[in-house]
């Protein structure tokens, strides 16, 4: 299946490396449609695919590039930009937007190289998973499309559960990465709950207690009733002292004393002068990365910074830019890859 898979795809990449100018209509035609066709699709169907719905979004006429149908009405939309558009902020608000007035829960967004799969469920649009069309292994590619974007899994509805279940890990992960870097030890699925938005249902209790036990497995945690204990009928997880096990855990691995960026060796001394040089080399190499950084509104890059938390960042350059270091290790290097998936910027190209 993954051979047979992986020959179309690289007629699909060959397609990619054609040069020349690329709009949107070159990649749904080069690269998206033939996509789909792997995945199931005919996109001459027009009971399985619409393309350029009409939406009225306020007071402008706007066009949903693509939607794809099943037997019960519309599944997703996906968003087409032209293969050199950096996917942004703007790109996955406006596909939120089309989701939201069409009422459909998941979207698409992607340039033909970068594909990202989109929560449109919540006010703020939720990236859930990311697929990098040139460089992802050809079995992460072919398994999460299939999981999300074959017809099958889209006729029959799986797709629907497999983006609620992906949604709720990437909520979850983000809740625990808070609470690892806060030391907080209150009630632990209490943290989870308020900072993912889900319901304190059973099913999602289940869900998070899990969730929870395989991230303390996951850190050498042990799960005796210091870590991790049931205090009443709900199974309501408290913790005492996990964040401080979590914390000498990651502690305990030293950090290197040089990392490569862009190719040039740097000598570091702790796990936050990797983010600090990592950053500073981006705004180096490019201003307009940088600047679009800051752009994303992200709390841990900006301009101006209380001096009752200043000691928590570090200036970048000579610039009036301010990065937040208040990370440990684990918390350091979720950063650099995020930083690295935002910009697009390759694995090889950060090394320690």
């Amino acid at each position: 299946m993954i051979e047979h898979f992986s020959k179309r795809l690289d007629e699909v990449r060959e397609k990619l490396n054609v040069g020349g100018h690329w709009h949107e209509t070159r990649t749904i035609n080069h690269v998206i449609f033939p996509i789909l066709k792997i995945l199931g699709w005919n996109p001459e169907n027009h009971n399985q695919i619409e393309e350029k719905r009409q939406i009225q979004v306020g007071t402008s006429n706007k066009e949903a590039d693509i939607i794809l149908k099943n037997s019960s009405g519309d599944a997703l939309i996906i968003e087409a930009k032209a293969k050199n558009h950096r996917l942004n902020d703007d790109d996955a608000a406006q596909l939120n937007s089309y989701c939201s007035i069409e009422s459909i829960a998941y979207g698409v967004l992607t340039n033909g190289r970068t594909w990202y799969l989109i929560d449109c469920t919540e006010r703020k649009p939720v990236n859930v998973e990311a697929i990098h069309l040139e460089s992802d292994e050809y079995s992460k590619i072919e398994r999460v499309f299939r999981k999300f974007l074959a017809f099958d899994a889209v006729e029959h509805g799986d797709y629907l559960e497999n983006f609620a279940a992906l949604s709720r890990t990437k909520k979850l992960e983000t809740a625990w990465a808070d609470f690892v870097d806060s030391g907080d030890h209150s009630s632990l699925r209490k943290i989870l709950v308020r900072s993912t938005g889900l319901s304190n249902s059973k099913t999602n209790r289940g869900f998070i207690d899990e969730f929870v036990k395989r991230k303390l497995q996951s850190t050498n945690s042990t799960t005796d009733n210091q870590v991790y204990s049931a205090t009443d009928s709900k199974s309501s997880v408290t913790i005492s002292g996990a964040s401080k096990r979590v914390q000498r855990t990651s502690r305990s691995t030293n950090p290197p004393t040089t990392c490569k960026i862009f190719g040039n060796t740097v000598e570091i001394q702790s796990w936050r002068a990797i983010l600090v040089e990592f950053v500073e080399a981006i705004g180096n190499r490019s201003s307009s990365d940088l600047v679009y950084l800051l752009n994303m509104e992200n709390h841990w890059l900006v301009r101006q910074v209380d001096k009752r938390v200043k000691i928590q960042y570090r200036q970048i350059g000579n610039a009036d830019i301010w990065l937040n270091v208040n990370l440990d290790r684990n918390g350091i290097l979720r950063r650099c890859k995020s930083i690295q998936e935002a910009l697009n910027i390759n694995e090889n190209d950060l090394i320690y």
